[in-house]
């Protein structure tokens, strides 16, 4: 038997600052949104918590695309095209950055552009020693250039020594303590603190890193049309005067260096500059977006993309252990557990239900589930297969399952265990990577106590057998433990998460009250609509929700830099087995409408909103 602990390894990491070098060259997945960050233009990249921001934004740089297998990525290298820098704003930089010290002081903006220069400075002197190992190797040509290099880096820091370039991030960071040490002192004792920030590092954003740019390039000629693009992360944590600095330097800046900036969904606070203008869409920068992609089509291009992006993502976590020696890879067992479809099998819920042939016989059930309208649709449709499977059965076969499959479970006759197979388990981390490493990390370890061994389900809605190493029903188990979790981990979101966590309860008890009590329509209640009179704190609660992936736009072409409040959402989809819904985008309902609506019906596990909780949302203010 493969050992517990060997497989579920392969995915104990779930955040890409936490990711060795080689994990991420070995397990990245290329995708279109990674490739066109590669261009000549500044970009603003949106995706919620865990979407792959840091993961695309380190893979992007230098020293590890150079490692990439794939062709395109061998292109650019070859072709000297661009070269990608990771600025990594760490915990210290945002913690310094934000300090009331400087944020408060008049000194902010230069405090900002010293300390971003300096991180940028550490990030590029890894790079360009990335860039003349594999343009010289070990000759005495390659430690030429870097002694060159080197002394001008010295120069900027007003160092005598002459040591190598990947000894500067740590000596950088010395320096940096130091000079913040003497700045703190000085700003206690009320002296002048701006004379500890002359230099080369507080004149102009990126400007020392131009320099050392031009230097580097007098150097190496073939390398004077490259473009480098600096993949800075993190924006959400930096202040509106912090982004206008940035911002002004996409808006006048034409040289040789691109910024590719990394924030969550609405948290791009300011496209003003500090020159009496602002950032406009298409002209001073271009948007990308991770979590575009509507994962509810069930059938869409997006959809089946997002489906082998997560079998890919599995098995080659899986290959990796295998080829580091922790996991077999030639027994039968290790084969089994390294394919994604052989552990999960197909899903029940989504996959396509057999229509009742008895055309009477269908109908006396669909008239236990539709409403009347639907119904007559029904009626009219029924000798028309195609129209009929189209239009109804497709749509409706599935609800009905649950529908069904809720009641049985309430009489507790079985526990439900339609919430599995692959297409289930990947709608219900909304093709966000981090989720789905978390998730294929419960997998994985629950596959590997089973043995590796397929066995197989009797299917409900056919012959079929559906055959899985793991049981649907610990697939379901695993699933609604998954949903609970997030549920509860809402609380800990930023500024809103006892709101949110209400605002979760409250939109899933009312979608479950729409599902199972009273009659249904081939479009499901699933979705929230947000008016402009949405009262404050309930939008930033949504707000706050979307960028920690507990909320989504029901995107097909949405704008995340957009801060009008008319828009749909849905619940993430995580939350469907924890309160037994349909996964899917649905019909919208407005959300004042569903904050000031009592359920139907009680279930015990959940508790109605009550009028304090509603004031909670409203500031004691009435709809």
């Amino acid at each position: 038997m493969v050992s517990v602990s060997s497989l579920s390894s392969a995915f104990l990491s779930d955040n890409a600052r936490n990711e060795t070098d080689e994990n991420i060259v070995n397990c990245f997945i290329q995708t279109e949104v990674f490739w066109s960050l590669f261009n000549v233009g500044h970009t603003i990249l949106y995706g919620s918590r865990g979407a792959g921001k840091t993961f695309i934004s380190r893979m992007a740089s230098f020293p590890l695309l150079r490692q990439s297998p794939h062709e395109y990525a061998k292109e650019i290298i070859q072709e000297k095209n661009y070269i990608g820098v990771f600025v990594n704003t760490d915990i210290r930089f945002v913690g310094s950055a934000r300090s009331a010290m400087w944020t408060e002081s008049e000194f902010s903006d230069l405090y900002f552009i010293w300390k971003f220069n300096l991180n940028c400075l550490k990030s590029l002197c890894v790079t360009i020693e990335s860039v003349l190992e594999h343009r010289f190797g070990d000759t005495a040509a390659r430690f030429a250039c870097e002694l060159e290099i080197c002394s001008t880096v010295a120069s900027m820091l007003r160092m005598k020594e002459r040591p190598r370039l990947l000894e500067f991030p740590q000596i950088i960071s010395a320096y940096e303590s130091a000079l913040r040490e003497k700045m703190a002192a000085a700003f206690l004792s009320r002296e002048p603190v701006e004379r500890h920030l002359i230099g080369p590092f507080s004149i102009e954003l990126l400007e020392p890193i131009q320099v050392l740019i031009d230097v580097f390039t007098k150097l190496c000629p073939d390398y004077c049309n490259t473009k480098w693009l600096f993949f800075i992360d993190e924006a959400e944590f930096l202040t509106v005067p912090q982004l206008k600095v940035i911002n002004s330097f996409i808006r006048t800046h034409t040289g040789r260096i691109s910024l590719k900036v990394a924030t969550l969904p609405y948290h791009y606070r300011t496209f003003e500059t500090n020159i009496s203008t602002t950032l406009q869409e298409g002209d001073d920068y271009g948007v990308e977006i991770l979590d575009a992609s509507p994962i509810y089509a069930l059938n869409s291009d997006n959809a089946k993309s997002i489906y082998e992006f997560a079998r890919l993502l599995y098995e080659r976590r899986v290959r990796h252990l295998q080829t580091r020696r922790l996991l077999p890879s030639d027994d039968s067992t290790s084969i089994n557990l390294s394919s994604l479809d052989s552990v999960l099998g197909g899903s029940r819920l989504l996959a396509k239900k057999p229509r009742i042939a008895d055309k009477n016989l269908a109908m006396e059930k669909l008239k236990d589930h539709l409403d009347s309208t639907t119904c007559v649709r029904a009626e009219r449709l029924l000798n028309e297969a195609a129209s009929f499977d189209d239009q109804i059965w497709r749509k409706i076969s599935g609800p009905i399952a649950l529908r069904e499959e809720f009641q049985e479970s309430r009489r507790g006759h079985r526990a439900t265990d339609l919430y599995s197979g692959v297409e289930l388990l990947v709608r219900c981390t909304d093709g966000v990577p981090r989720r789905m490493i978390n998730v294929f990390h419960l997998i994985a370890r629950e596959a590997a106590r089973a043995g590796g061994r397929i066995g197989g389900v009797q299917g409900q809605f056919g012959s079929r057998r559906h055959r899985s190493i793991l049981s649907y029903r610990a697939q379901n188990r695993i699933l609604s433990s998954f949903g609970a979790r997030r549920h509860a981990n809402s609380l800990s979101v930023p500024q809103r998460g006892p709101e949110l966590n209400k605002l979760i309860e409250r939109l899933g008890m009312y979608f479950h009250e729409r599902l199972h009590s009273g009659l249904i329509s081939t479009d499901l209640v699933i979705s929230f609509s947000v008016e402009d009179s949405c009262p404050e704190k309930l939008w930033d609660t949504v707000l706050h929700g979307v960028a920690y992936g507990h909320l989504f736009p029901n995107w097909l072409s949405g704008r995340p830099d957009t801060l009008s409040k008319i828009g749909t959402y849905r619940l993430s989809f995580c939350y469907a087995p924890h309160f037994y819904l349909y996964p899917t985008k649905g019909k919208a309902h407005s959300l004042t409408r569903i904050m000031h609506n009592q359920p139907l019906n009680e279930r015990r596990e959940h508790t109605p909103i009550s009028k304090g909780q509603l004031d909670f949302f409203l500031d004691g203010r009435r709809v």
